[in-house]
């Protein structure tokens, strides 16, 4: 029986998906299966994944019809919760690359911690597998409490991608990635976190992510920016409702700074979204008025904004009141 499922998602990288599956079946536990979905690529991708299944017992494929990266790591959860008896998940973007000891390490760490999720750091490295980028200021952490680990969510953007982590399936059993976002990490991982009992941090680089010049995070588009927007703003609403918000109110001058100074970005056709989020946004910002170290933050990042947005909520309080 097969411990952990390995979801690749896949499309249009016949380049480079040789080095990422080869990657996997390299690994020096050996005791999983792989799931290659291949979301309607129109390259040689669907024969290649028809290869590796027809040699290695382990590689099994699903074909389906384009519908992005979320909807393709979807259908790898759907599979491995219907048709393999693993306890474990792991997510491999198709032009990235693991560490021999990648899946040891993590499932390792997972049963001695008794841990249902284990998040390593990364490595980034270019087209020619450079390496360009190796040391981040990530510690070796063991947490509990959901407090802390939202804490570390707002400190430290690298926890939130989907592919540097070992998952229990338990955390999937109500959860699937919102179809259609260009920055569906940011839209799964508090989800994530709150399904989870035990987290372990690692600082080891066993996980090698690619940066290529033409991929969709490389490309800003108003859509892209607009959904960082509304992922952002999702978390905060979402660790609000659960009261689990850090101490620290950074992150919400940063979803203000994001926010006006993209205005100009969007066209008739975003600008509605736009104005969506921007309400959404301001009922945040008013929520934490009160609160007042923030108050001095707002007040000497945006000083006009705030001052000005402030006397106008007043009259218009006044207004409602008849005064």
């Amino acid at each position: 029986m097969p411990q952990i499922t390995v979801v690749v998602p896949i499309y249009k990288v016949e380049k480079y998906i040789d080095k990422c599956v080869e990657s996997i079946l390299a690994q020096s536990f050996a005791d999983f299966d792989i799931v290659l979905v291949d979301d309607g690529s129109p390259d040689d991708c669907p024969q290649i994944c028809d290869t590796y299944a027809q040699k290695e017992d382990r590689v099994f494929v699903i074909h389906k019809e384009n519908g992005g990266l979320s909807d393709a790591r979807n259908a790898g959860i759907d599979w491995a919760m219907e048709h393999s008896n693993s306890e474990w998940l792991a997510f491999v973007d198709s032009d990235d690359f693991l560490h021999p000891d990648y899946l040891k390490t993590l499932l390792n760490t997972a049963q001695s911690e008794d841990a249902d999720l284990v998040i390593c750091d990364f490595i980034r490295v270019n087209d020619q597998l450079e390496v360009i980028e190796k040391q981040h200021k990530f510690y070796d952490l063991i947490l509990e409490d959901k407090k802390q680990l939202f804490e570390i969510l707002y400190k430290n953007w690298r926890i939130v991608p989907a592919w540097n982590k070992l998952y229990h399936k338990e955390i999937f059993n109500e959860l699937r990635f919102v179809f259609g976002k260009i920055h569906e990490d940011n839209f799964a991982i508090h989800h994530v976190l709150m399904n989870c009992r035990k987290a372990v941090l690692i600082s080891q680089g066993l996980y090698y992510y690619r940066i290529r010049d033409n991929s969709i995070m490389k490309t800003e588009t108003a859509k892209s920016k607009l959904d960082s927007f509304e992922a952002l703003i999702e978390q905060y609403e979402f660790c609000a409702e659960h009261d689990v918000l850090p101490p620290k109110a950074g992150a919400a001058v940063e979803f203000l700074n994001g926010v006006l100074e993209n205005k100009q970005d969007f066209d008739k056709e975003n600008k509605h979204r736009y104005k969506a989020l921007k309400r959404r946004f301001s009922k945040i910002y008013f929520s934490v008025r009160s609160n007042r170290r923030l108050k001095k933050i707002l007040g000497f990042y945006f000083p006009k904004l705030y001052f000005k947005t402030g006397k106008t909520l007043v009259k218009r309080s006044l207004i409602k009141e008849g005064k």
